[in-house]
């Protein structure tokens, strides 16, 4: 299975945000917070509207230095689900996904209202680990956490759209 599509466009370079946007504060603890896709350049916002795809919503997660997040599956279940994630400040981290070898858990909603699935890292088996310097195309419906290296926090602006399939997203790149 292909977990992540990097792109290397030159309008995929670089912060995804609006000049004019601050980043928040991180804590000591992982944060999720949701915003509209409004905080986006302008110009990101023609390519991807050219390209057929429609931005339900940005997500931003904050993982804090020496972080490591809770293994899981983002929504209710396993799927092919997909997001363009970029990763500002922190520049030594990795994203890694499992292969899960006990039944799923009961779902849980974090305070931010998206729903997830948590995972015992005992019974994750490591099966790709990726680190990238632009936007990327990352599987969200397969076991993965993020692990921050860096004494930087590490902050991922992640797009989720209308339609979420890998497959469909990654055709807008070909």
């Amino acid at each position: 299975m292909i977990y992540i599509y990097e792109i290397n466009e030159a309008i995929w370079v670089g912060s995804p945000l609006r000049s004019d946007f601050v980043l928040p504060k991180s804590t000591s603890l992982g944060q999720i917070l949701r915003y509209p896709k409004s905080i986006l350049r302008e110009d990101l916002l023609q390519d991807i509207q050219q390209r057929g795809l429609e931005v339900r919503e940005v997500q931003m997660f904050i993982s804090p230095p020496l972080y490591t997040m809770k293994t899981h599956i983002d929504g209710n279940s396993l799927h092919n689900n997909a997001a363009i994630n970029w990763a500002l400040v922190s520049r030594s981290w990795a994203m890694n996904w499992y292969d899960y070898t006990q039944p799923l858990p009961e779902q849980h909603t974090t305070g931010a209202g998206t729903d997830y699935l948590p995972l015992d890292n005992q019974h994750c088996m490591l099966t790709k680990s990726a680190h990238w310097d632009n936007a990327a195309i990352v599987r969200t419906g397969r076991a993965h956490n993020i692990v921050n290296k860096d004494l930087l926090p590490r902050y991922c602006i992640s797009l989720r759209f209308q339609d979420n399939n890998y497959d469909f997203i990654k055709s807008k790149f070909n």
